[in-house]
């Protein structure tokens, strides 16, 4: 059985051949620095509600601070937040 990090790695890579380029992958598999633009809020609706009481929407830009296995500090607007790493595996940029 393949872990979820496994699992999302392989899509991304599938993504990528299909491609030549990813179209969208998790949050916490982006590069830390760069603005990132969100596409897509993933899970049960608490979780997406809760992500957008966050600040963090459909194209909205965001930028990860720092990285500590998944777990993240990210950049929204004016704001720095920590999310874990489930809720960065919800968010896709």
């Amino acid at each position: 059985m393949l872990t979820d990090d496994v699992r999302d790695m392989a899509i991304a890579a599938n993504r990528w051949e299909a491609h030549g380029r990813f179209d969208m992958l998790p949050l916490y598999l982006a590069d830390m620095g760069e603005d990132l633009i969100v596409r897509k809020i993933s899970g049960a609706e608490e979780s997406m509600h809760h992500i957008r009481e966050l600040g963090i929407t459909e194209g909205s830009t965001i930028r990860i601070i720092s990285d500590s296995d998944g777990n993240l500090i990210i950049q929204v607007k004016e704001s720095r937040l920590a999310i874990s790493k489930e809720l960065s595996r919800k968010i896709y940029v």
